[in-house]
């Protein structure tokens, strides 16, 4: 076998090696991608998922808020007429007790 022959083998086989080794680096930072994708698309695929029962939520809170806003109005009107009942007729003259002093501020 000739020198020149001898020497282009050596160079083939040198530039297969490098190629491999470059292709297997690049499927090593193929599979790290690959981990990193996969680690999003789960992340994205539980959005749906995540966000689905927030009619429902909003749907309970409202109802809960006319539950409570109708119980406060009938506390209302209830600590209302309380008022009505506990407060002396239209001009009668209030009794020297519940004038505020000393003993009795409010």
């Amino acid at each position: 076998m000739s020198a020149v022959a001898f020497v282009t083998l050596i160079l083939v086989g040198l530039a297969v090696v490098v190629i491999a080794g470059y292709l297997i680096v690049i499927g090593l930072a193929l599979r790290r991608i690959d981990a990193a994708l996969e680690t999003v698309v789960t992340s994205v695929e539980e959005i749906p998922y995540k966000t689905q029962p927030i009619p429902g939520i909003v749907d309970g809170v409202d109802k809960d808020l006319g539950d409570a806003a109708g119980l406060l109005e009938g506390l209302l009107r209830s600590k209302a007429a309380q008022a009505r009942e506990d407060a002396p007729p239209r001009g009668a003259r209030v009794a020297a007790s519940s004038a505020v002093g000393p003993d009795n501020l409010w």
